[in-house]
């Protein structure tokens, strides 16, 4: 199965993103009446930056970026155990709700939501201020649910707490019609802030090694191809995995925030040419910026039981899986080797035990990441996001 199967089709959805981008440039001179300029360069990042136009272009100028997410789908996923536990309680007196934590799954779902938001504000260095929570539903009834709803509220706080900014507001409108019954639409977005000297610009370097830091499953990208395979099996999310643990708990797991991990990493003085938030595109992302580079992996991370289980059942090729899942890393710092060490030891410090993959290379015109643990080759005509 390949990811464009199950309907989210990549070549489909970004062209309308690419012509957003061109569109939206011709807006950007009413910034100077606000008193800002932007960093034009920061279009198509994950995440856009102004910088104060007051100031005299210093390495403490002051820069403000920020960033619209939105979850996916993946909340259906505790949804859907849910429902399935009903029927299986029904069919089995044993059996109830007891076994799906909902609190702690939708807490986790909401710290996946925010996940969305910073990890992107991360790649550039920007740290979050203000986090705005977007919570959409079908049917006021939606709310009746006090444990899911209360798991939301503390998983958001617990993400902010990490990251280090306020939960300042919010919206959630009842929207009947566009969003079905008995569904939720979860979206968010943060603007924070870093002097120009703490800005991770695009300074990709001939010879700089490439960094990944593990992800904690397949965090909030893939989750409809997920859905797809659980329909199709007997059990569906309570199918176990190699480990022993149903498939939905594999995929409920909360996406790991990088945020804290980048600012160490800055703090100690690891000098960081550029940062990719690995999620949709999967490996494809590591050649997210525009200067051809070739970018060669020697080494890939042992991916979590879940990728295993979705390859299996969703008879997906590894290239496939790489091309569109995170296969074990959420995200990319390219450093000069003589900053590897400091990032290494950061990793351990906060339990984030990163490897140190591969290297660049400048190869005048050439696009690509090679994978050569796995044999595949991924062509910059591949990744068009912008």
């Amino acid at each position: 199965m390949k990811y464009e199967d199950t309907g989210v089709v990549y070549e489909l959805m970004d062209p309308y993103k690419r012509a957003a981008q061109i569109a939206a440039r011709a807006t950007a001179g009413n910034l100077t009446g606000r008193g800002f300029v932007e960093l034009e360069w920061t279009r198509g990042e994950s995440v856009y930056v102004v910088k104060q136009r007051v100031t005299f272009n210093t390495q403490n100028d002051l820069c403000i970026g920020f960033v619209v997410e939105g979850l996916g789908t993946k909340n259906i996923v505790l949804d859907r155990m849910r429902l399935q536990a009903e029927i299986r309680a029904k069919a089995h007196a044993a059996l109830g709700m007891d076994e799906i934590d909902a609190f702690r799954y939708s807490a986790n779902i909401a710290i996946d939501n925010a996940a969305m938001v910073f990890n992107d504000m991360a790649t550039l260095g920007i740290r979050p201020v203000v986090f705005g929570q977007h919570l959409a539903v079908g049917a006021s009834e939606w709310f009746q649910n006090q444990e899911r709803w209360n798991g939301l509220i503390h998983g958001t706080v617990v993400a902010c707490n990490v990251v280090g900014c306020t939960w300042g507001c919010g919206e959630t409108p009842t929207l009947k019609g566009i969003v079905e019954k008995d569904a939720a639409e979860l979206s968010g977005s943060s603007w924070g802030m870093c002097t120009l000297n703490q800005l991770i610009c695009c300074n990709i370097a001939h010879g700089d090694r490439i960094i990944l830091i593990p992800s904690s499953g397949v965090h909030a990208n893939g989750l409809t191809m997920c859905r797809s395979i659980a329909d199709s099996l007997p059990k569906g999310y309570y199918t176990s995995m190699n480990d022993g643990r149903p498939f939905g708990d594999g995929l409920l797991q909360p996406t790991a925030l990088y945020g804290p991990m980048v600012e160490a990493c800055q703090n100690a003085g690891a000098e960081i040419h550029y940062a990719v938030n690995i999620t949709g595109h999967g490996w494809r992302k590591l050649m997210r910026a525009i200067e051809p580079f070739v970018y060669i992996i020697d080494k890939v991370p042992d991916p979590q039981p879940v990728f295993r289980f979705i390859q299996k059942h969703g008879k997906a090729s590894k290239r496939d899986m790489y091309a569109d899942f995170n296969m074990g890393a959420g995200f990319a710092l390219f450093v000069p080797p003589e900053s590897v060490p400091i990032v290494e030891e950061i990793g351990r410090v906060k339990k984030m035990p990163v490897l140190d993959a591969g290297y660049i290379e400048k190869r005048g015109d050439e696009k690509r990441v090679e994978i050569r643990p796995i044999k595949e080759v991924f062509e910059g005509k591949e990744l068009e996001v912008r």
